[in-house]
């Protein structure tokens, strides 16, 4: 797909295949699009819950779990 494009810029190929053209749409659709939209959905639903006393220390607990996690899984090696 990638040399159709330099074939292209490069005036090689006057036109483009049908299949060059969707295949482009596809792959904005799914790699532009998409990823924007279930972001959006997941701000709103948590957005939802900010408010909650439940949620601020789910969240405090998670993020002093990933702190820790990350203390652990960096700590240096003994030398042997």
């Amino acid at each position: 797909m990638i040399s159709e494009v330099i074939k292209i810029q490069e005036g090689n190929q006057p036109t483009a295949r049908r299949g060059f053209s969707l295949g482009s749409v596809l792959l904005i659709v799914l790699l532009v699009v998409l990823p924007g939209v279930a972001g959006s959905f997941a701000a709103v639903n948590v957005a939802r819950y900010l408010d909650r006393r439940l949620f601020q220390v789910l969240t405090l607990i998670f993020v002093l779990a990933l702190i820790a996690g990350t203390a652990y899984w960096f700590r240096p090696e003994p030398l042997s």
